[in-house]
């Protein structure tokens, strides 16, 4: 699967959704948070539910939850984009492998949908 991973500085970040047969999402967190996940993938046992991964197509969004994780752990507040096909993406949310938050609209990657975010990693 073709999906690719970088970081950025939330303040260089476009909205994210379908763009060009890609679906680009974004997860906030710290500095070295980001360089775990864009140089290993996503590692189930640092998160708080193994079966939630949050991201958003907002990277204002994500970079509030971000700050959280700064706020709680220290470090430089990062963005780490996923840009996967878009019509991968659209085929883990009708299965309910990626669901979304009513209340805030950021989704949610189970650990299924999560493997398939690592597959860049060849996991």
């Amino acid at each position: 699967m073709n999906v690719k991973v970088d970081v950025l500085d939330p303040t260089q970040a476009p909205m994210g959704g379908p763009k060009k047969g890609k679906y680009v999402v974004y997860h906030g967190t710290n500095d070295s948070g980001a360089q775990s996940l864009s140089t290993h993938g996503i590692d189930r046992s640092t998160l708080n539910n193994p079966d939630e991964f949050q991201v958003s197509i907002d990277p204002q969004q994500a970079a509030h939850f971000g700050a959280d994780e700064v706020a709680q752990n220290g470090g430089v507040l990062k963005l780490v984009r996923y840009k996967l096909p878009e019509d991968k993406f659209l085929e883990l949310y009708h299965q309910g492998h990626v669901t979304q938050s009513a209340a805030s609209g950021s989704l949610s990657f189970d650990s299924f949908a999560q493997d398939v975010l690592n597959s860049a990693f060849g996991a």
